[in-house]
């Protein structure tokens, strides 16, 4: 192996492998969000929710960016994606407990992660379900617990007030 004559040597080839390998598994996480739920653009979103802004992105962009929503960054594009279940659209607002989520879990600091939470299968659900799936349900208070924002006797409480 030419090159290799030293622990550097190999030290800066198994760092740029590791690096490759992580940047696999990172596209490969960030394609999996994408696929798993319908995606909104930020002008469907803000039609979603009624808004009659005149720049109706800078709307969307400030709900990211207070993590009232998680939007994500479509690869090899400035634009985001969002996950249409955040939306309610017959009240044409984000759905409470999906901000309250969203807000809890830092969305704004972590879109990958917080988007990654809401459409991956959970142990908590049946097999294959998602916590995006409770959402609009009657068991969108178990979000709180699932999300670790409230102990499961709050969130109990919090379902029956709503009801």
């Amino acid at each position: 192996m030419v090159g290799l004559d030293g622990p550097e040597s190999w030290a800066r080839l198994l760092a740029s492998e590791a690096d490759e390998w992580g940047q696999h598994l990172r596209a490969e996480a960030h394609a999996a969000v994408l696929t798993a739920a319908p995606m909104l653009t930020a002008a469907e979103v803000a039609r979603a929710l009624g808004s009659d802004a005149k720049n109706p992105r800078a709307l969307v962009r400030t709900l990211r960016r207070r993590s009232v929503l998680v939007g994500v960054p479509r690869p090899s594009s400035r634009a985001y994606a969002y996950p249409a279940f955040q939306i309610d659209p017959s009240a044409r607002r984000v759905h409470p407990v999906v901000q309250a989520v969203n807000e809890a879990m830092h969305a704004g600091w972590d879109p990958w992660g917080v988007a990654s939470w809401w459409t991956s299968p959970h142990g908590a659900l049946t097999p294959g379900l998602a916590p995006m799936h409770l959402v609009g349900t009657r068991r969108a208070t178990d979000l709180f617990v699932m999300a670790g924002v409230v102990s499961g006797s709050a969130a109990a409480r919090a379902g029956r007030d709503d009801q």
